[in-house]
C-alpha cells in the first residue's frame, strides 16, 4: 500500500517574525518488511534551506519509544503521524520540525497520552524524531523547483475540489428550493382537502337535518 504524497506546516512565532517550516512526504509506504526497506522520502524546509533523507523502517523502528511493548502500535501510530492524521486511536497526533542551524533539521511526531481522571493536563510523549540532511546550494534550486511543481499541483486540487463543492452546494440548494415548493403544493392540496371535507359534511348535515324534520 502507498499513500498519496503528504504535506504539512508548521508556523512558529517569533518577536521578530513568523518563520514558516514546512514538511513533505513521498511515497509513504506500509511499515512492514526487513529494516532496510525505504519506506519513505521525508524533506523539510524553513523556505531558505532544505533537509532531506530517505527514511528506512530501520530508521522508524530504532526510535520506538520503550514505554511502547507492541511494535504494531508504534508502526500504526507512526503511519497515522507520517501520513498527516490528527489522531490514531482517539488520541491527538503531532509533528514538530526542528530547526536548530544549517545542518541540524529534526521532524518528530508525537502522541497524546491516556489521560489519568485526576489529570488536568494533556501529556504528549515522542514517538519518534528523525535527523535530516542538509541539501547543498547546488541541488537547493533543483528542490524548489519541484516544491513550486508541488504547490501548483496542490492549488490545482484545491481549485478542483473547491468547484466540486460549490457544484454540490447549487445542487443541494436547488433541491432544497424543490422540496419547499413540493411542500408548499402538500400545504395547499392539504388546505383543500380540508375544505372540500368541511364543506361535504355541512352539506351532508343539512341533508339529514332537513329529512329528520
Amino acid at each position: 500500500m502507498i499513500s498519496s504524497n503528504v504535506f504539512n506546516f508548521q508556523t512558529v512565532h517569533s518577536n521578530r517574525w513568523n518563520e514558516k517550516k514546512f514538511w513533505k512526504i513521498d511515497s509513504l509506504k506500509n511499515l512492514s518488511g526487513l529494516k532496510g526497506k525505504i519506506v519513505c522520502e521525508l524533506t523539510v524546509t524553513n523556505c531558505y534551506s532544505f533537509w532531506t533523507r530517505d527514511v528506512t523502517l530501520g530508521d522508524l523502528r530504532s526510535t520506538k519509544p520503550n514505554n511502547i511493548r507492541v511494535e504494531k502500535e508504534f508502526c500504526e501510530a507512526t503511519y497515522a503521524a507520517l501520513s498527516g492524521l490528527e489522531s490514531y486511536e482517539n488520541r491527538e497526533l503531532s509533528c514538530v520540525i526542528t530547526i536548530e542551524d544549517d545542518d541540524d533539521a529534526e521532524l518528530s511526531w508525537n502522541w497524546k497520552m491516556n489521560e489519568p481522571e485526576t489529570s488536568t493536563m494533556a501529556l504528549k510523549f515522542t514517538l519518534g524524531t528523525i535527523s535530516l540532511y542538509p541539501v547543498s546550494k547546488h541541488d537547493t534550486v533543483k528542490m524548489w523547483q519541484e516544491w513550486m511543481n508541488f504547490f501548483i499541483e496542490e492549488r490545482d486540487l484545491f481549485m478542483i475540489k473547491r468547484d466540486n463543492f460549490e457544484t454540490r452546494i447549487e445542487d443541494l440548494s436547488e433541491i432544497n428550493n424543490q422540496m419547499k415548493e413540493k411542500i408548499e403544493s402538500i400545504s395547499v392540496d392539504k388546505d383543500n382537502d380540508q375544505k372540500s371535507l368541511t364543506g361535504k359534511v355541512v352539506r351532508d348535515h343539512n341533508i339529514i337535518y332537513y329529512i329528520i324534520t
